[in-house]
């Protein structure tokens, strides 16, 4: 249910959460800050978007999860997102492979500060206790995490579009850099050509001017466009399963940049910038929409045709907007 379209549900959803947070006791301190209030009232009443501070716009549903989410920690145990997953994981691991998650923060607690006043941030940086109770639950059941959280929030580069959902083109090379890193670290089975590749420092900077999915046509924004090295193994096989031994699998986080068109721009997505490294292109099974059911749908009815599909696969990476933890339906989906 969108509760940013019913104000009496929303109403009675707020206190609940202040509620919640004002009685909470988080590690190391007595008793949480009551959290403060965000902005709840889209651009139009179809829209999706919370127009914020100084130019920035947000997801109204990527808002519904910080506000939502705070009253799931309890349950977060018992939650469908993490059941799924870790079902999901120990079929993986059944045949050999290892699932790797990297939940895309939320533009609205990176960038907190295009939400409310800096009086209130220290307050409102408490909204990213929802998400960290899932992270942290995931991480006790022996799923191996990539948390983007600390590495993203310590930047001082703005990591996000203003009128985009997605992360910018250098916050792309950057976490390809990440994963590099994370991947040569936990899994040395897996081949890496330069495993102290730094994509960020190798890309070629330009400008490319977009028009984000979350503006329409109010605003445009200029973005330093950072694009990967040409690679003759980076060749793009959205979809297809080959023998590389790294299948990402998520949603739009993994096409833009990469795609073209909406997606506004090529050879600056995440995969391109992992290729030169790896020395090979990971495979790419990815929905623009939905990346929780869709891809997995995708390779399950694969595997139906083809049971020795994922024969050389060491390593699924799945990557996803941490709001949906709560604010996408988590039903179940066999591997095969």
């Amino acid at each position: 249910m969108n509760f940013l379209r019913d104000p009496k549900r929303y109403f009675v959803l707020i206190q609940a959460c202040l509620s919640f947070a004002a009685n909470a006791e988080p590690a190391g301190s007595s008793v949480a800050s009551p959290l403060p209030d965000l902005p709840l009232t889209t651009v139009s009443a179809d829209s999706q978007t919370v127009k914020g501070r100084d130019g920035w716009y947000f997801l109204s549903t990527e808002i519904e999860h910080l506000l939502t989410a705070q009253n799931q920690i309890p349950q977060v145990a018992d939650s469908e997102a993490v059941i799924e997953i870790r079902k999901y994981a120990d079929a993986l691991k059944a045949i050999g492979i290892k699932l790797v998650l990297m939940p895309i923060p939320e533009k609205s607690v990176i960038r907190m500060d295009g939400l409310v006043d800096a009086t209130a941030l220290p307050e409102a940086n408490g909204y990213s206790r929802a998400t960290r109770a899932y992270l942290n639950e995931l991480t006790k059941n022996d799923i191996d995490v990539i948390d983007l959280y600390d590495k993203l929030s310590q930047s001082s580069d703005p990591i996000y579009c203003k009128t985009d959902s997605h992360f910018t083109p250098k916050t792309a090379a950057r976490i390809s850099g990440h994963i590099i890193k994370h991947i040569a670290e936990r899994f040395p089975e897996v081949p890496i050509q330069s495993p102290s590749a730094d994509p960020e420092s190798q890309a070629s900077v330009s400008q490319i001017t977009i028009k984000g999915d979350l503006a329409g046509n109010e605003a445009e924004e200029t973005l330093e466009l950072h694009t990967a090295p040409e690679c003759a193994t980076s060749v793009n096989r959205l979809g297809t399963i080959t023998n590389s031994p790294i299948l990402l699998m998520g949603d739009s986080h993994l096409l833009v940049y990469n795609q073209g068109d909406d997606m506004h721009a090529t050879g600056a997505g995440i995969v391109d910038h992992l290729t030169p490294a790896l020395g090979y292109s990971p495979d790419v099974i990815s929905n623009k929409g939905d990346g929780i059911k869709a891809p997995r749908t995708k390779l399950y009815r694969d595997l139906k045709k083809n049971p020795d599909l994922l024969k050389d696969k060491k390593l699924i990476i799945w990557c996803f907007a941490a709001r949906n933890f709560s604010q996408q339906q988590w039903n179940e989906v066999k591997l095969r």
